[in-house]
């Protein structure tokens, strides 16, 4: 009788492990069920506008990527190595980010354009003249699907650099003198416009928290001045030899206001609070 319940449980443990492992082998070969991709790279290589400023092949380089002091370095675009060594688009799922860790975070850290926090693009920013390393990862969810192994970074001191901007002056074109200042979300300043007319250019220069005052390269930078209300003020007077200037027509009596902001390839990098105008 004990020899016959030992056989029953004996056979019934087998069925019920064949019943799992069918179920498992199913779900695997189910077409329509969702299948999670990994990033299969050994390797990554850096651009700056096209042209390669650096790579690592499993957790080799002899390579260094710079950062100005006080300053940001170019926008560095990210491509991967498969194990044929042939380069690959980063991936484009949302569940798949870029993460980084520094030796000495007090030398150097990263800064991405706003809405392209996790992309596969960043600048390197300089905070100390000296050396370190930084080590990337692919995240999947809560883990890593890659790591690069660690890459040196360099900060060095040059001149006409500039950081990350924090605010700007607007200014009268032709007389200089400063019309509105933004530094962060406060605002100094309104906007005064008689109704049919058309102001003189307006110069945007922004400034960085060491006070470095600058205009973007353009190309791949430019300025998108934004209006809440299009049927009170218009923007005109953009020209291509004048990137950071425009005018502004009052069209109605009334008020409304413009937000400046830094376009890094036709994708917006940094806005700003918004400028108050009154139109009477």
């Amino acid at each position: 009788m004990k020899k016959n319940l030992f056989l029953l449980k004996r056979i019934v443990l087998l069925f019920s492990l064949l019943t799992i492992l069918a179920f498992t082998t199913a779900c695997e070969d189910d077409p329509v069920a969702p299948q999670e991709e990994h990033l299969e790279a050994i390797g990554m290589v850096f651009y700056d506008s096209g042209i390669e400023v650096a790579r690592i092949i499993r957790g080799v380089t002899s390579d260094t990527l710079k950062a100005p002091l006080g300053g940001l370095s170019e926008h560095y675009d990210i491509k991967f190595i498969d194990e044929s060594e042939n380069e690959f688009d980063p991936p484009s799922t949302e569940t798949q980010t870029l993460a980084w860790e520094f030796e000495d975070v007090s030398i150097a850290d990263i800064w991405q354009h706003e809405g392209e926090e996790g992309s596969f693009a960043f600048h390197l920013q300089g905070l100390l003249v000296g050396e370190t390393n930084i080590e990337f990862f692919v995240m999947h969810n809560d883990h890593n699907d890659y790591r690069s192994g660690k890459i040196p970074v360099k900060v060095i001191n040059e001149e006409n650099t500039y950081g990350i901007p924090i605010g700007l002056e607007l200014s009268n074109e032709i007389t200089g003198d400063i019309l509105i200042a933004i530094n962060n979300s406060q605002v100094i300043g309104q906007l005064s416009i008689i109704n049919g007319d058309t102001t003189d250019h307006f110069e945007v220069e922004f400034f960085d928290e060491f006070n470095n005052y600058f205009q973007p390269a353009s190309p791949p930078h430019t300025l998108l001045v934004e209006v809440a209300d299009e049927s009170i003020v218009q923007i005109v007077g953009q020209e291509a030899d004048e990137p950071w200037a425009f005018k502004v027509a009052g069209l109605k009596s009334g008020s409304t206001t413009i937000t400046i902001k830094i376009l890094h390839d036709g994708n917006v990098g940094v806005s700003f609070a918004p400028i108050t105008v009154n139109v009477n």
